[in-house]
């Protein structure tokens, strides 16, 4: 069987009387467009359009989410207190804290003394000077030194890099119920 060619085909619509409208270079036939040629079904002019509008739509698509994401985070923490932290351990290993638990050397759970926050509540601590911040546990009493507003105890001071000094500016975040 030979192929049938475009001109062919539009001939023998005629015949059967299909009406066709020339338009440019192709034929409409009862809404149907009909080419001369055949088409790709994908063109490679297109599909280079394609690519950077799909990346452009999903680069916005993450910076929208990205803001929705960080408003939602930081509308959870109410700005509570500013002043200056420092850090406790050494001395106090082993003793109970004013919540009758056992100050832990190894504590793998950050913890704080702050002189009126309730035992348990859970206070974001962020560094003022690198920006980096910590959520601690409420669990004893303290500072007892003027000026400073909270003790943070190991493993939370060197997670926000305070170490080395001692005390550092804070700002203190309560988590919004």
């Amino acid at each position: 069987m030979t192929p049938i060619s475009p001109r062919q085909t539009i001939m023998a619509l005629c015949r059967h009387g299909i009406r066709l409208v020339r338009l440019g270079g192709a034929y409409l036939a009862h809404g149907r467009k009909w080419r001369r040629y055949p088409r790709r079904r994908f063109s490679r002019r297109g599909s280079r359009m394609l690519w950077p509008a799909v990346v452009i739509a999903t680069m916005v698509m993450m910076a929208a989410t990205m803001v929705m994401l960080l408003r939602s985070a930081s509308s959870r923490w109410q700005k509570y207190q500013t002043g200056v932290a420092s850090w406790y351990g050494p001395g106090f290993y082993g003793r109970l804290t004013a919540s009758g638990e056992r100050f832990r050397r190894g504590d793998a759970d950050f913890t704080a003394a702050h002189v009126t926050l309730p035992f348990g509540s859970r206070v974001l601590v962020r560094n003022r000077r690198n920006g980096k911040t910590v959520v601690v546990r409420i669990n004893d009493r303290g500072p007892y030194v003027p000026g400073r507003i909270i003790d943070l105890n190991r493993a939370a001071a060197e997670h926000l890099g305070m170490l080395a000094d001692g005390i550092a500016p804070v700002i203190l975040y309560m988590h919004r119920s």
